[in-house]
């Protein structure tokens, strides 16, 4: 199994975000007391974007433009899927870059 991952700071916490790279599985995890927890987890590849608010928002798209945004909302359980179909690279100030 190959596996890749890395960590970001949101809101004074610290996420990790790690990819089974056969799979394209995505797990989110909370530190928490110096451990991490898994508080979410897709079966997409999913890219931490941005967080705004409560939410920290992943995207997953391909060569053609299309793709799914899937957020987090913190203290919560789960990856929720977003209904729209856009792909979103950035946020600038309150509104996001798609």
């Amino acid at each position: 199994m190959q596996a890749s991952s890395w960590t970001f700071k949101s809101n004074g916490r610290t996420y990790m975000e790690k990819h089974n790279d056969n799979t394209l599985n995505t797990v989110l995890y909370k530190k928490v007391s110096g451990r991490y927890k898994q508080v979410a987890k897709s079966s997409r590849y999913l890219i931490y974007r941005f967080s705004y608010g409560k939410k920290l928002y992943f995207s997953s798209g391909d060569d053609e433009g299309t793709g799914i945004t899937c957020t987090y909302t913190k203290d919560k359980n789960g990856f929720k899927l977003e209904r729209s179909k856009m792909v979103l690279t950035e946020r600038s100030g309150r509104c996001a870059v798609g």
